[in-house]
């Protein structure tokens, strides 16, 4: 006896044909990863490290609204415990600045010790005693040890250094570059006032006060 087809068997039929075509996706992560890959190499690429201070400096706090509008690199000075420092932001400026004081002095740099140069990033001591201290720069006890850059009556070489890395600045870059202080909420006005005084003679006379920032 032959079966005859009814209306429910026909649609059954077509809703196992339907399941059976029905596929999962497959989506193609490839070019998704390439883009994240090129945005962690750039963000990487941009960071710019943290330098390392030979002083634990803690700075005295500020409340403010603002922040200062930055068209160009700074240098900063640090100072506590009585020892000056300078920061230097750029390996050019680094490099032809030492090459100027070395003239300036009278003590000579191999390329070596010139070219290293450029990878430090804060300078504490006499340019006398700078080529032990360039040679053996990543030693963290030599940096630890600096006893800052000479800054009295008899050997002013802060002084020198400021003016002569701000026109080899200029000279790279056509623009003025910016001074900081950054000094120890502890460091007695005197030492505050002589960093000042400094760029004030150099005829600098806008900079910047590092702070640790408060909220209102």
């Amino acid at each position: 006896m032959r079966r005859v087809s009814t209306p429910v068997d026909n649609n059954l039929r077509l809703m196992n044909k339907t399941r059976r075509r029905k596929r999962s996706p497959n989506v193609d992560m490839s070019a998704a990863c390439d883009v994240a890959f090129l945005l962690l190499m750039f963000f990487v690429l941009a960071a710019k490290p943290k330098l390392l201070e030979p002083l634990n400096v803690s700075m005295p706090g500020y409340a403010t609204s603002g922040h200062p509008d930055f068209d160009s690199a700074f240098a900063t000075i640090l100072l506590g415990n009585g020892k000056f420092f300078l920061e230097l932001p750029d390996s050019a400026m680094r490099s032809q600045t030492l090459m100027k004081m070395s003239d300036s002095y009278h003590v000579k740099f191999s390329q070596q010790e010139v070219a290293k140069f450029s990878q430090v990033g804060v300078i504490g001591r006499a340019i006398s005693g700078l080529a032990p201290y360039i040679d053996n720069y990543f030693s963290t006890k030599d940096f630890d040890a600096q006893s800052g850059i000479p800054f009295n009556k008899q050997r002013n070489e802060l002084s020198t250094w400021i003016s002569t890395s701000a026109s080899t600045y200029k000279a790279l870059y056509g623009r003025e570059i910016h001074f900081a202080i950054k000094a120890d909420e502890k460091a007695p006005y005197t030492e505050i006032k002589s960093a000042i005084d400094v760029l004030q003679s150099q005829g600098i006379n806008k900079f910047f006060l590092v702070t640790n920032l408060k909220s209102r």
